[in-house]
């Protein structure tokens, strides 16, 4: 069986503007540094033209990727990678589509079949487990499924939502994860791994050979299930199960993807989370750890992504590491404001951030994720699956219903983040 990696217009032109954008992105930290170490509150007069052009510069590569992201014909493949069995690659041309990826905001509802999104998953449930479907024709037709068979698939359109619902409490996507639909149970997606290198030639001399290559990371979709238990009597006469059920399923599945995207093994049953990724920056607050008495740390890590030609959008951090640095004060007791590097620095906060890591003699520490994280791939599976434990709880009167999909990790460039690790309070 072969294996096809897409490789659209959009993502060649974005993967373009995206390395322009680091180059200026550096020339404006490189001022922003090179003022903060000679002491300064602000850009010196003598650099001031210059930054402010360079501000520019991004602001318009930033607005042409968004431009060239919404452009449906962006999307058309420009070419394709076959892999053969026995692991040959051959190239070729498709008009194929690429495998659909979304930002945070972005549903998978609002893309697929428009059919059924009115229809209602309490309903749906209540007909599928207890057989009542008065008022819910509409859910009985979309119903798939044979109990003896070891379940139910969700019917697409409320498989969908669960999904959205899921993929709205992750901070990972928050902060710019992209989430990709994996039609099979495997998908490859092609990175960039080189740029072409440009050189100067004398006349009637050979041009030195100069290769764009690609490896390609895969998504290998792995199970994550929940059980979500109530009673009998709330199953039958509760007017808001739709909300109650769906909202403890999703709520439980979300966290659990955005925990095993920092923090998963890689074991084979879960996905290999950004912590056990190798290529991923390290940045130490010591041998013992150490708490934060200014923003330097994260000055570094931002510093260790633009080596590796990534712009950091945005930081991952427990609650109590914000806490510690919205209390930082000077030697007057004045507040400290962050800088003007990390203006563009998204911060954002989960509990599903362990706090009593340890680090040498340090018991309490923790971690915190600075990246670009569009480089972070989550891959979902568009199916849900419900199964009754109908007996399992029988003796107490509650009903339980065991959920799952399918999903994994990726990170297609690990250089793009950096872990700040021991941070303690």
């Amino acid at each position: 069986m072969e294996h096809i990696v897409t490789i659209t217009a959009m993502q060649a032109k974005i993967a373009e503007l995206r390395f322009k954008g680091s180059a200026i992105s550096r020339d404006i930290q490189q001022i922003i540094w090179q003022a903060q170490r000679d002491g300064l509150q602000d850009i010196p007069v003598a650099k001031r033209a210059r930054f402010d052009d360079l501000e520019k510069q991004f602001e318009a590569i930033q607005a042409e990727i968004i431009a060239t992201e919404e452009d449906p014909a962006s999307r058309v493949v420009d070419r394709d990678v076959r892999m053969l069995p026995g692991g040959e690659f051959v190239t070729g041309r498709t008009a194929a589509r690429s495998p659909m990826s979304l930002r945070y905001h972005e549903r998978l509802a609002d893309r697929g079949d428009k059919r059924g999104q009115d229809a209602s998953f309490g309903k749906w449930l209540k007909g599928t487990i207890m057989g009542d479907w008065r008022g819910a024709d509409e859910e009985r037709a979309m119903s798939i499924g044979v109990p003896s068979a070891g379940g139910y698939l969700v019917p697409t359109p409320l498989a969908l939502g669960i999904i959205d619902l899921a993929r709205n409490q992750s901070r990972v996507l928050e902060a710019g994860a992209q989430t990709v639909e994996m039609q099979h149970e495997t998908l490859r997606i092609a990175r960039q791994l080189t740029d072409p290198v440009a050189t100067w030639r004398a006349e009637s001399t050979p041009i030195a050979l100069s290769d764009l290559t690609f490896d390609s990371v895969q998504l290998n979709a792995r199970t994550l299930a929940v059980i979500v238990k109530f009673s009998r009597e709330l199953f039958e006469d509760a007017p808001n199960l739709d909300t109650v059920v769906r909202n403890s399923m999703t709520k439980s599945l979300g966290l659990e993807l955005d925990r095993v995207a920092l923090y998963g093994t890689g074991d084979g049953i879960q996905p290999r989370g950004l912590k056990t990724t190798p290529g991923v920056g390290i940045f130490s607050m010591g041998v013992n750890g150490g708490a934060f008495t200014n923003y330097d740390p994260f000055i570094q890590a931002i510093l260790q992504v633009a080596s590796n030609n990534e712009t950091a959008n945005a930081a991952i951090m427990p609650p109590r590491a914000a806490a510690s640095l919205a209390t930082l004060k000077d030697s007057q007791g004045r507040y400290l404001s962050p800088p003007t590097a990390l203006t563009d620095v998204q911060m954002l906060t989960t509990k599903q951030l362990p706090v009593n890591l340890t680090q040498g003699t340090a018991t309490n520490a923790a971690d915190i994720f600075v990246g670009e994280w569009s480089e972070l791939l989550l891959g979902l599976r568009t199916q849900v699956g419900i199964q009754l434990l109908d007996q399992r709880y029988a003796d107490t009167g509650e009903i339980a219903m065991l959920a799952w999909l399918r999903a994994d990790v990726a990170v297609a460039h690990p250089g793009a983040f950096t872990v700040i690790q021991g941070v303690t309070p």
